[in-house]
């Protein structure tokens, strides 16, 4: 069965803008993903989770308090017996 061009058109335009909705996240969600990480002590990836929430809402306040925290234990220094 022939589809005119135009519904061919929408229906691809419609399943395109669905794909790109789909995919983009919250701030909140990567908020969300990145305490989960936490809770499973995958510290860098609640720092990267913690980091799109900012890039996502650069005014989100409760994605950077725990990104600090969590680079901060993340990146410590480990020291070597002597």
């Amino acid at each position: 069965m022939q589809f005119p061009h135009w519904i061919r058109w929408a229906l691809g335009a419609a399943v395109v803008a669905l794909a790109v909705v789909g995919c983009s996240r919250s701030a909140q969600s990567h908020l969300d993903r990145g305490n989960a990480y936490l809770e499973k002590d995958n510290v860098p990836a609640a720092v990267l989770e913690f980091r799109n929430a900012v890039e996502k809402n650069p005014m989100f306040a409760p994605a950077r308090s725990p990104s600090r925290c969590a680079r901060r234990t993340c990146c410590r220094p480990t020291r070597t017996p002597s």
